[in-house]
Formats: C-alpha cells, structure tokens, sequence
C-alpha cells in the first residue's frame, strides 16, 4: 500500500475518533410500535463518488459502486440498514479491483483506494445516510414524516 494511502487511512481514522458521531449509532428508526413505509412519490438519487457536490476522484472507477452505495442510503429498506449499504459497497469495489485484469501491484493500490473510500462512508457517512433515510422513509399508523 502507498504511503499516501496510509496516511489517508490513519487520518480518516484520528478524524472518525475525533468525530462527536459514533458510526456504529446511526441508525433511522421509528417510535416504538411502529414501522418504517416508503415515502410515496419519492424517488431515489445518486451522484457518483462525493458528497453535496464535491466529487471524490480516484485511480479507478467506482462510479457505479458509489451510485449503488447513494440508492441504497436513498431508499427506504428496513432491514438494510447503514452497516449492510457500507458493506455491499466495499463488496463492490473489491469485486471491480478483482475483475479488472490488474497486475498485482496496481490490484493491491486499487483494494487500498477501496478501503479507503469504505473507511470515509463508515467514519464520515451517518450525517447522509440520515438525511437520505429522512428523504425516503416515513413511519406508519398516520406519522408523518420523522
């Protein structure tokens, strides 16, 4: 792994244990009693590797890793929670570093991006998934939105 990307990896994780939101509590939930429905009329959006219009550039193309990571936040699935988005994203971009016919050396630079676009959604993502969630889901039994 390059020593940039080393550096990156050990900054995002001093950032995310600096951070004031622990990952492992985001998650969009209802009152008790009650269950998460699709937000009707709502349709889900993606916009490549980035956030709020900032796009995150890389030595290989996870665009569509990333646009399937967006629907996943934008779509109301209960029992797809932030965990399992963040996880078939990785999945994603191993399988795009895996099937691209790299030499080695590239393969193991491209895995080592993976990780890190993967470390910047679980440290860095609650705030959008949230947003996302809010934007999809609603709760039933006459709720409205959350």
């Amino acid at each position: 792994m390059s020593t940039i990307i080393q550096v990156a990896i050990l900054t995002l994780f001093f950032l995310a244990l600096c951070s004031s939101k622990n990952p492992k509590s985001c998650s969009f939930t209802c009152p008790s009693g009650h269950k998460l429905i699709p937000k009707p009329n709502h349709k889900p959006s993606f916009n490549g590797c980035g956030i709020t219009g900032m796009l995150v550039k890389s030595d290989f193309d996870f665009t569509n890793c990333c646009n399937e990571h967006d629907l996943c936040y934008d779509t109301c699935l209960p029992d797809r929670d932030k965990e399992a988005c963040d996880s078939e994203f990785l999945e994603c971009m191993n399988k795009v570093c895996r099937s691209s016919k790299l030499s080695q050396e590239v393969e193991k630079q491209c895995l080592g991006n993976a990780k890190l676009f993967f470390i910047g959604t679980t440290s860095f993502g609650c705030n959008s998934f949230m947003e996302s969630r809010k934007m999809a889901c609603l709760c039933d039994r006459g709720i409205d939105e959350l």
